[in-house]
């Protein structure tokens, strides 16, 4: 059995929080963002989804914000945030 000794220490330099192409950050509740059809996939059960939405409700639930998606009739997808 392999063991690893647990060392003290702490990082060279601090971790850079990855830029987000969405903004969530500054949306404020009522705000909305729309994603085209164009970048909507079907997924293998025949629901359209899009990675925005798991990154969305992921952010909201990191910073106590609530989102919710809705499909629209061109395809596309909102992002609303209610929180």
């Amino acid at each position: 059995e392999i063991m690893f000794e647990i060392k003290k220490g702490k990082p060279a330099k601090k971790a850079e929080m990855r830029k987000s192409k969405y903004h969530f950050d500054k949306m404020t509740p009522g705000t909305y963002i729309e994603v085209p059809s164009k970048l909507v996939k079907v997924t293998s059960n025949g629901r359209k989804r899009c990675s925005v939405v798991s990154t969305a409700h992921n952010f909201g639930n990191r910073h106590g914000h609530k989102f919710v998606s809705e499909q629209q009739d061109t395809g596309a997808i909102r992002i609303y945030r209610v929180k």
